[in-house]
């Protein structure tokens, strides 16, 4: 049923971990399922968000539409969540999303969110805590630092990195420092099962650019065994570690954003 497999994602996805199923059950029960054509607009840049997006189906692009000619600063498989924050406070859209080829997505109204906050007051605390956890990570006062003979065999070529974790964005942005040629980004959510049709996909997107598929060595990890195991033998990957660095004149602004966190949630809790 549409509705358990629903569900089943939203369970995977992060921002959502560790809320009751009863609560997601209303969520998926609740959203509204929107279906795109492959090249039709989900929004543009700028346009009110009036809450969060999670892909059931196909793939969405995030497309920076300020430079000639638009890039795809992003592409979001099956269990990607677009627009956390606007689940609980009004946000514009930073970046336009257009659907590659057929796509689905489960629009989750804010309003429809902030009365299950009201319904469920320890989910409300839960989403509390996590956000403030994440404005005081240690992650935001280090870098990433990728390990140097990777960082040469991939120098010179096109690439197309994908990832499946927490923060994909994290090892878009490690590739992009390093001088890299990153041409493509696919991002997937944390954990995500991944199937042999979608690493079919992304081998073939990547031989049609000329360029080569990379992921990170938590992803490979799940690739290299049976059945994918013949699959990952085409996909170089990029071993990274955090390297701490001296806090940041940033500290008195994650302070801020975080007291508004906690405003913005208690007042959804009201």
């Amino acid at each position: 049923m549409a509705l358990d497999r629903d569900l089943e994602l939203l369970t995977s996805v992060a921002f959502f971990e560790g809320i009751s199923a009863e609560a997601l059950k209303l969520i998926a029960f609740s959203a509204d399922p929107r279906e795109f054509a492959d090249k039709d607009r989900v929004f543009s840049a700028g346009d009110v968000a009036e809450g969060g997006l999670m892909v059931i189906e196909g793939r969405i692009d995030l497309v920076d539409e300020r430079v000639t000619p638009p890039k795809v600063v992003e592409r979001l498989g099956p269990g990607s969540l677009i627009g956390e924050i606007a689940l609980i406070v009004e946000t514009r859209r930073p970046r336009s999303a257009i659907a590659v080829g057929r796509a689905k997505v489960l629009s989750i109204r804010r309003a429809l969110f902030r009365r299950m906050l009201e319904g469920y007051p320890d989910i409300a605390a839960l989403l509390e805590a996590r956000i403030a956890e994440r404005l005081r990570r240690p992650v935001l006062r280090a870098r990433l630092a990728p390990a140097p003979q990777a960082v040469a065999a991939l120098r010179g070529r096109p690439l197309h990195a994908f990832a499946g974790i927490g923060r994909p964005e994290k090892f878009f942005e490690t590739l992009t420092a390093q001088g890299l040629d990153l041409r493509r980004r696919t991002a997937f959510a944390d954990h995500h099962p991944y199937d042999r049709r979608e690493i079919e996909m992304l081998l073939g997107e990547a031989r049609a650019a000329n360029a080569t598929l990379v992921t990170t060595a938590k992803d490979m990890a799940r690739l290299g065994t049976a059945p994918l195991k013949d699959l990952a033998a085409h996909i170089a990957v990029l071993p990274v570690t955090l390297v701490p660095e001296a806090p940041s004149t940033l500290d008195a602004l994650l302070r801020l954003a975080e007291e508004r966190a906690r405003t913005r949630l208690g007042a959804a809790r009201a």
